[in-house]
């Protein structure tokens, strides 16, 4: 797994379990509310780091930021050996394979632009 400079390993790891702790509490979790758990994850990350997305101006700069970190936690989920040990509830809605993540995101993004 590549992790960029700005993130290290353990980070990332440390995100995708508690997105996988989060989600294993709900009940029957949707697609959408997985995919919106997860990057609100990493936004509560990146502010801890100090990265502004309060502002229209600030969230219009950084969240990219925000989709770039989603991006490498669901890789992360994605290229796990035992992902179905530390990643059941992820790998259950579709997140263990990185072409069903892609369907998933995709889906997600359509449900949101109303296409």
């Amino acid at each position: 797994m590549e992790v960029k400079a700005k993130y290290e390993a353990a980070d990332i790891t440390w995100l995708a379990k508690t997105w996988e702790r989060i989600v294993a509490e709900i009940e029957y979790p949707t697609k959408r509310f997985v995919i919106d758990v997860g990057y609100h994850i990493a936004e509560v990350f990146l502010r801890g780091r100090g990265i502004r997305l309060g502002s229209y101006q600030s969230f219009e700069k950084n969240s990219m930021l925000c989709a770039d970190l989603l991006t490498q936690v669901v890789r992360r989920v994605v290229e796990d050996e035992a992902k179905e040990i530390w990643f059941p509830s992820l790998v259950k809605i579709g997140l263990g394979s990185a072409e069903k993540a892609l369907e998933i995101v995709a889906e997600v993004g359509r449900g949101r632009l109303g296409i």
